[in-house]
């Protein structure tokens, strides 16, 4: 059989065709390396829909046929003639073998090397081995293997060291049988992995073991174990395309480790050998696709590091490549699948380069490609991840475009998907990771539509996950960071939902395992950055509580990390992201601790980082973002401090920043809502309300907008009824009742909606008093007093409830019914219900609960029961809606 067949050459004469084998032993070799051969090419995807009917059908027959051979109980006739299909059906495999290596060199070279160990392994002629060896080939793999292994161990023990190189061999033909049983499911990756160790400890010069140990390692998330060989295979390396491969696999580790100055030298050296090898043949399938693999990982620095436009053009050039071997392979599922791996990834640098509409096509071609290949191969598990993978890609952009209800449904099948292949190799640490991080997503996403509880419900399978896979694996960074990061994600929501010893021992939990991560390594720059970025969450989960003192200690320490690791590495933009939005976080805490010079100069801080980010990468959209939420802190601020001239123009600034985010980023359109009803509120408080009142029209419509897609968005109910109140006002100002009617109808029917899903959330029945009242001013306004009387007194019955519930009676409480019985007792002149209200004061002046601004208010109480008493004493009281005076 001869497999190592190139386009330039015909097909060597197999080393094992010699005459010196028998010829059970040439037709024992035949059938394992056919085996092998055809593995390989399933999981390549390279065999043609006509090649796997024909595959399918002789695997359906050959189980019967090897149970018969094996039968003693069958005359010897049924044996031969079963052992007679059985070789028929060895060489149509072999025949499909031989059609898929004419086909693709890179295939034949593999089946080429794993020949020889075969080649090598039936000449022993210890009959023990070569009985194993049939049981082997005849299905008994789990069997047979401790057999094989235990005769060639006792082999390799008893050679001495001048022997290395054939031990090497021999153990390199062992991990060639394990790694079919791991394809099989009945093998792990550290498996395979410990047997090539020992063979590398042997020939630490020979190239293809440090290139296959740096992929086991990858596959088992040894980053660092792997960065390692890459550097020992690069050194060994004898021809361009082996240096090619070893650069591209250095490249790829140092990105995922975070040094992205480190991996560009090796990216970009690949790139020129790459160009150098289409140069030198434009048509071999090889070169084309050396070139489109190497544009694909420079593409995915360059997204990393924010340099979007020209990752995109990589892409494209990619892309090119992709569709002319697709083209000319049309029955090549590996050619299939690489286009819509890139298909997949310029979807994803377009949409986050602003251009949505083209990378949702992007995306959904590769869905159409990948949904296909998944069809044809129905229990193939790298199909099957690939769908998985371009389906939560797919619910990203989704999510980002604020369609959260779309994200979860493609995040779920994804999850899904990695749920089923993950049971069948709970062992592969990749994809046990890959069901983690999807998971945490889905709960990301049923958080946004305000499912809460099945949102922290999936957080915690995805810890459940996680801890399993830290349990299996404590010093790997990787994984711990991942196990770190939805801990904190835990402890975020677990504030939210006002389960605040929760969110504490949450965080806590994730500053433990890092340090644990950082005191291991401390060189790792990974594992100091989750330290960095665990201690922040701490501190806001402490900050919500109200623990001053320790929260502001966590963030100092986390910050300082961040800081260090910015300074090491001027280039790392993902360790000045983390800087600028841990900076953001504390100083949002600091807010909540009344610490606003502090929160200033944070901020302040933040703003620079991010300056110098968007110097240097300008289209870089997560910077834009940051930033645009930076300065609308500073602005926030400002106006509280009574600075609203310089809150003004630092909204405009910070406005003009979050305008250009949202066109890549319109699922962030809720903090552009939020800027803009606080640059409103600033321009009230400076008399302009001419120009407030176009930006509360656009804060209404955002929120109109976000909540079409979601309307269940609790933020966006929220800032809609306050844009709402507000428009009302000015309209009042400007006596267009008709447009006030319209507003405060809305408003209300927003509130009561908001209640009837949340009727015990007393922020709610706050606010759905505050829409009362201003119905209750519009109807006052038209002269309908009883009306506008029995619409305060429904804000009466709901903030006395409240009162009631309030167990301290505090200032919040009292004022507010302070507020409303002063409303009705205007409008009925009641002495009675004047009392009421001068006694509520009364009681918070005694407890020295009246802020200065409320002092009013209370004297003009006691001012008013006094005229109160007076016209008691000279009239009779006149029913509400008979007094023209009573309008407030």
């Amino acid at each position: 059989m001869a497999l190592a067949a190139t386009a330039a050459t015909t097909a060597p004469t197999a080393a094992w065709a010699a005459g010196d084998l028998s010829a059970s032993a040439r037709r024992l070799q035949d059938d394992l390396v056919t085996q092998r051969a055809i593995a390989i090419a399933r999981d390549q995807r390279l065999t043609s829909e006509r090649e796997e009917v024909l595959l399918t059908r002789l695997d359906g027959a050959e189980k019967t046929l090897r149970l018969t051979v094996r039968d003693l109980k069958r005359t010897q006739a049924e044996r031969d003639a079963a052992r007679a299909e059985l070789d028929k059906i060895i060489a149509d495999r072999e025949q499909v073998s031989r059609e898929l290596a004419e086909r693709d060199s890179a295939y034949a070279a593999q089946i080429e090397a794993y020949q020889a160990q075969i080649a090598a392994l039936v000449k022993n002629d210890d009959p023990k081995l070569q009985e194993a060896l049939q049981r082997f080939a005849d299905g008994d793999r789990v069997g047979a293997f401790p057999v094989i292994e235990q005769l060639m161990r006792i082999d390799i023990a008893a050679q001495d060291a001048a022997a290395d190189e054939r031990a090497a061999v021999q153990l390199r033909q062992l991990a060639a049988l394990a790694e079919d049983m791991r394809d099989k499911g009945e093998k792990t990756t550290n498996d395979v992995i410990a047997i090539w160790e020992q063979a590398q400890k042997r020939t630490p010069a020979y190239y293809p073991g440090w290139r296959d140990l740096t992929r086991l390692y990858q596959n088992a998330g040894r980053l660092n174990d792997a960065r390692t060989t890459a550097g020992k295979a690069l050194a060994t390396a004898r021809s361009d395309t082996d240096r090619f491969s070893a650069l591209e696999e250095m490249g790829d580790i140092l990105s995922h480790l975070g040094d992205q100055v480190a991996a560009q030298a090796p990216l970009e050296q690949g790139l020129g050998i790459a160009r150098k090898l289409m140069k030198a043949a434009p048509d071999e399938v090889d070169s084309q696709r050396a070139l489109m693999i190497s544009l694909g990982s420079l593409a995915d620095l360059q997204t990393t590091t924010g340099r979007l436009k020209e990752a995109r053009a990589s892409l494209e050039e990619s892309l090119t490549l992709a569709r002319r071997l697709a083209a000319s392979q049309p029955g090549d599922m590996r050619a299939r699948r690489e286009l819509a791996q890139t298909l997949d990834a310029l979807g994803g640098v377009t949409v986050t380069g602003g251009d949505t509409a083209q990378g949702v096509k992007y995306y959904n071609e590769a869905l159409t490609l990948t949904q296909a290949l998944a069809a044809e191969s129905p229990s193939s598990a790298q199909t099957q991840l690939d769908l998985a993978a371009v389906l939560s890609d797919r619910a990203d952009v989704k999510l980002q475009v604020g369609d959260a209800g779309g994200s979860k449904a493609d995040y779920e099948a994804a999850a899904a998907i990695l749920r089923k292949v993950g049971e069948a190799d709970p062992g592969n640490v990749s994809h046990q990771r890959n069901l983690a991080l999807v998971l945490a997503k889905v709960g990301g996403a049923l958080w946004l539509l305000n499912e809460n509880a099945q949102a922290k419900d999936m957080i915690n399978q995805s810890l459940e996950v996680s801890r399993k896979l830290y349990a299996s694996a404590p010093d790997n960074t990787d994984i711990g960071g991942m196990l770190a990061d939805n801990l904190a994600i835990a402890s975020d929501m677990s504030q939210s939902l006002g389960r605040l010893d929760d969110a504490g021992r949450e965080g806590q939990e994730a500053v433990d395992i890092a340090r644990r991560l950082a005191a291991f390594d401390p060189s790792n720059r990974q594992a100091q950055s989750t330290l960095a970025r665990s201690l922040s969450r701490l501190g806001q989960a402490l900050a919500t509580k109200g623990d001053g003192p320790p929260a502001r200690a966590a963030f100092e320490e986390g910050l300082a990390i961040h800081r260090r690791l910015v300074a090491a590495e001027s280039g790392n933009i993902a360790a000045r992201r983390y800087l600028a939005i841990d900076l953001n976080l504390y100083g949002a805490a600091l807010m909540g601790l009344d610490d606003l010079p502090t929160a200033r100069k944070v901020f302040d801080e933040s703003a620079a980082v991010l300056g110098a980010q968007l110097k240097a990468s300008p289209d870089d959209v997560l910077a834009k973002d940051l930033l645009g939420a930076a300065l609308l802190n500073t602005a926030w601020i400002q106006a509280r401090t009574g600075d609203h001239a310089k809150a003004r123009d630092a909204y405009v600034k910070a406005l003009a920043v979050l305008r250009e985010a949202v066109v890549a980023y319109p699922g962030d359109m809720g903090t552009l809502r939020t800027g803009l009803l606080r640059y409103a509120e600033t321009l009230v408080q400076l008399d302009d309300y001419k120009g407030a009142r176009p930006v509360y029209e656009e804060s209404v419509t955002l929120s109109r907008g976000i909540l079409a897609k979601q309307p269940d968005d609790a933020d966006s109910q929220l800032y809609l009824g306050v844009a709402l109140s507000r428009l009302a006002a000015l309209a009042t100002m400007d006596e267009d009742y008709g447009r006030v009617e319209t507003l405060v109808a809305e408003n209300l029917a927003l509130q009561r909606a908001r209640l009837k899903a949340r009727p015990d959330d007393v922020a709610i029945r706050r606010d759905l008093c505050g829409a009362l009242i201003d119905m209750g001013d519009w109807l006052d306004a038209q002269k309908r007093y009883r009306e506008a009387y029995d619409t305060y007194s429904d804000c009466l019955d709901i903030r006395l409830a409240i009162a009631n519930a309030d167990k301290d009676h505090g200032y919040r409480s009292l004022r507010d019914l302070a507020i409303i019985e002063a409303r009705m007792a205007r409008m009925s002149g009641d002495a009675s219900q004047w009392a009421s209200v001068v006694r509520l004061w009364d009681e918070l002046d005694q407890r020295g609960l009246i802020p200065a601004k409320d002092r009013d208010l209370a004297d003009r109480a006691k001012a008013s029961l006094a005229k109160a008493k007076a016209r008691a004493e000279t009239k009779p009281e006149t029913p509400p809606e008979t007094k023209p005076e009573a309008k407030p």
